[in-house]
């Protein structure tokens, strides 16, 4: 359906089959040249997953929240000469700079909200 093709392709919200009910997911976001933002959210049954990016210019930022009890494989787009900057916006006291793949653009996220700069 187009609501399905929405979450997992623009927003990237995706199952981990070997872990059901979205305990471990991946968040894949596809970024169209001609589409300048997107807001997505799934409610899993651990809780509202957000995927939300906005496109300027030469940087996307996404914003994402991962719910509690949960833990996201996170694979961003990114060119050799970009980088990748992230912000932990929750109290979860997670430390973004101990984060292994970051600047690779694929890694795991523990629950908690998010903002992921790449430029």
């Amino acid at each position: 359906t187009v609501t399905e093709w929405f979450y997992r392709w623009l927003g990237g919200i995706r199952p981990d089959p070997e872990y059901p009910g979205f305990e471990k997911f991946r968040l894949s976001p596809a970024v169209p040249d001609d589409l300048e933002q997107v807001k997505c959210n799934y409610q899993s049954p651990y809780g509202m997953i957000v995927s939300n990016w906005k496109q300027e210019k030469n940087k996307v930022t996404y914003a994402i929240e991962i719910p509690l009890g949960t833990t996201a494989v996170v694979e961003l787009k990114k060119e050799a000469s970009q980088e990748i900057h992230l912000k932990n916006d929750s109290d979860s006291g997670f430390d973004p700079k101990k984060l292994k793949g970051l600047q690779q653009g694929r890694f795991e996220l523990p629950s908690g909200k998010y903002t992921i700069s790449v430029y």
